[in-house]
């Protein structure tokens, strides 16, 4: 067994049994920036999911190289279960801060996005641990191109809703928009090379990918901080 493998496993293992430690006892509790609420209010600690929804032994193993598409496609799909419960709680943030005066905390935010980031960037090196996939337009242990470009698809509406609940966020306390540039703009890289990556392993996948994200592609491009760089060549 490959021992960056290992290494990348214990890793993710890491991120999500603290999430989960952590949050054991709360629960879901979205909130819609838009909704008025009562002023005054003191961000100390955001509210997280309950659940997360990852499967820990599937990550202690290597790749089985003979089925890269299913294989990606279930890294994509942990990714995701690992990233939202980090999205949902920076929603809580921007639920909660409505009032000028509500004072950020911020080491939390960045907390989040940092573990994002490193999500991200743990995928990243197990997509390209995969192979190339020889038969893109043939299922792989039931998945099809189309079900593995759906899973990509998923983050990018995951990560979407991030980085609106950030701008949000930034306009009513404009520090965020410092404290927050640096580490946005690199996960919107990690996204591009994400994308990149599954391109690179799979053939067709970005044709297929690409079906699904024009019809949001406006939108998309919008969005600050680089986020639709993955509509473009991927960064090394």
């Amino acid at each position: 067994m490959d021992l960056s493998l290992i290494a990348f496993a214990l890793c993710i293992a890491s991120l999500t049994f603290s999430r989960a430690t952590a949050h054991c006892s709360t629960s879901w509790q979205s909130q819609d920036c838009s909704e008025d609420a009562d002023q005054g209010v003191v961000i100390t600690e955001a509210v997280a999911s309950s659940t997360v929804s990852t499967s820990l032994s599937s990550f202690i193993e290597t790749c089985d190289t003979t089925a890269p598409k299913s294989e990606i496609a279930r890294f994509l799909g942990h990714c995701e279960a690992v990233v939202k419960p980090n999205v949902q709680t920076i929603d809580n943030y921007c639920g909660s801060a409505r009032s000028a005066g509500v004072q950020i905390a911020k080491t939390k935010l960045l907390e989040e996005l940092t573990s994002i980031s490193q999500t991200l960037n743990l995928t990243i090196t197990y997509v390209r641990s995969c192979g190339v996939d020889k038969t893109p337009l043939q299922e792989t242990k039931g998945v099809s191109l189309a079900e593995l470009s759906w899973s990509a698809y998923q983050i990018v509406l995951t990560l979407k809703r991030l980085f609106l609940s950030i701008s949000y966020l930034s306009k009513q306390h404009p520090e965020v928009t410092q404290l927050t540039n640096s580490i946005l703009t690199s996960i919107s890289v990690s996204l591009s090379n994400l994308i990149g990556a599954c391109s690179e392993q799979v053939n067709l996948f970005e044709a297929r990918f690409f079906q699904l994200v024009s019809p949001d592609m406006k939108s998309l491009g919008k969005i600050p901080h680089g986020f639709a760089s993955f509509i473009g060549p991927p960064t090394s």
